[in-house]
């Protein structure tokens, strides 16, 4: 699956690297551009972006918090399952599918963002309070520099 771009917007890293013409950003502007990418991933591959993302970079990692990621359906179907929980392990196991397929196309759109493809995520997510959780290794720690006075 390809990710869809439009052509007449630019890309939220490429507006970053235009500001930054060395290369080195702000701890600030990796992470929005990582937000960015894993927002539109999620539009892409669910069918609606999260409704609030965090994003930590810490030495050569990222880590992703994701709240409001549910769809209708799989709130539905959380709430309906009640105390047996079949839906939720549904909704684990459905997403957990979709994530190792997009697996590539993942590491890619976050290798666009922060200029080094990932080498390896892990993902989870938790139903029944409608949250996700991305980490993801680095091949090496990013070079940022401090935000300006």
């Amino acid at each position: 699956m390809a990710l869809r771009t439009d052509p007449g917007r630019r890309r939220p890293d490429a507006v970053l690297r235009a500001a930054c013409p060395n290369g080195t950003r702000t701890h600030g502007e990796v992470e929005a551009a990582v937000s960015s990418a894993i927002t539109r991933m999620h539009r892409e591959l669910i069918g609606r972006g999260p409704r609030h993302v965090s994003v930590t970079l810490r030495l050569d990692q990222l880590f992703v918090h994701l709240q409001g990621v549910l769809t209708t359906a799989e709130e539905r179907l959380v709430t309906l399952s009640g105390a047996s929980q079949g839906g939720c392990e549904t909704v684990r196991k459905t997403r957990d599918q979709l994530m190792r397929c997009a697996r590539a196309e993942l590491l890619d759109a976050l290798g666009a963002a922060v200029g080094q493809r990932p080498t390896g995520v892990l993902h989870d997510i938790a139903p029944e309070s409608d949250e996700a959780v991305f980490v993801f290794q680095l091949p090496e720690q990013l070079a940022t520099r401090e935000r300006p006075g």
